[in-house]
């Protein structure tokens, strides 16, 4: 049995809702994580202060992850810094 504590619970729920934020951003706002509460693109908004699109908001809290967890964070995102964009690579 795994249990999360102390600053990991912080991480491991920044790491879901990114992950629900890439649901999103996939089907386009068609298919959430949450049932009727807010979608993770909403409550990543609303909790960070980040502004855009779904794929604007997605690139930021990459970019917030990277930065302040780096260790947390796996290589199958590629960051596009120009265009503020995120690119999902194949496995």
């Amino acid at each position: 049995m795994t249990v999360i504590t102390g600053e990991d619970i912080l991480i491991f729920r920044m790491l879901t809702m990114r992950t629900g934020l890439k649901v999103e951003d996939k089907f386009n706002g068609g298919m959430r994580l949450t049932g009727r509460g807010s979608t993770c693109y909403a409550m990543v908004k609303r909790e960070y202060g980040f502004k855009g699109n779904r794929n604007k908001v997605l690139y930021q809290l990459e970019s917030y992850i990277r930065e302040q967890y780096p260790k947390h964070i796996d290589n199958s995102l590629e960051l596009d810094h120009e265009n503020k964009s995120v690119t999902h690579k194949e496995r």
